[in-house]
Order: structure tokens, then C-alpha cells, then sequence
């Protein structure tokens, strides 16, 4: 069985952040997944594109964005398309985008039902 997509100690963190359940943690993921969304649009233009800039901009967004809700593997795959990016040349195999997208799948899929209590 795979480990998580998300960190289960960034979870708890952010619960904690929201003890008297205010919905500031729903929020919190609801924002996430709001604009992770428009951003792997992003990625996925510039790649169609062949526009190694606004694949590493889109990269860096999705990086940090990523990390700070726990999706720790998605936050490193981002890191890694963004450094690829940084040499001006895409390679021509769209699995760093696909393994990217499969990987927020997972996440999604984790962080949604979190969001329905």
C-alpha cells in the first residue's frame, strides 16, 4: 500500500489551528484544492506549449502551495519539473506532467472527505 499523499502531522497541525472547528481548517483545504486546479491548468499549457518558463513558474507555484498542506511527493515532483524547466529545454515524454496530475488525484481524493465533516 503507498504512504499517504498527504502528511497526516501537516493535517493534524492544521486542525489544531482550528480547535473550536470555525471552519478556518475546511477552508484552509478548500482553498488548496481551489487554486491547485487553476495552476495545473497553467502547467499543463506551458507544457502543451513547449514554454519552459511557464512551466517553472507553474512548478514553483504548485511547489510551495504543496508542501504547506502535506503533499509532501506532489510538492518534490513539482520541485523536480521546476528545476528540469530551469535548463530551457522540456523533454518531449509528458510523464512529469502525467505523474504530476496522478499525484494530485491522490491528494485530492484524501483532502475532499476531510472537508465534508
Amino acid at each position: 500500500m503507498p504512504p499517504p499523499a498527504i502528511d497526516p502531522d501537516v493535517i493534524a497541525t492544521l486542525r489544531e489551528l482550528d480547535p473550536d472547528d470555525d471552519g478556518f481548517f475546511r477552508e484552509v483545504v478548500m482553498t488548496f484544492l481551489a487554486n491547485t486546479g487553476p495552476q495545473l491548468e497553467t502547467l499543463r499549457r506551458g507544457w502543451a506549449d513547449r514554454d519552459p518558463h511557464a512551466v517553472e513558474r507553474a512548478a514553483h507555484k504548485l511547489k510551495g502551495g504543496c508542501a504547506a498542506m502535506g503533499a509532501n511527493r506532489l510538492s518534490r515532483l513539482c520541485a523536480q519539473l521546476e528545476e528540469l524547466a530551469r535548463t530551457a529545454v522540456l523533454p518531449e515524454s509528458d510523464a512529469d506532467v502525467l505523474e504530476i496530475l496522478a499525484e494530485y488525484d491522490r491528494c485530492r481524493a484524501e483532502l475532499e472527505p476531510l472537508c465534508s465533516n
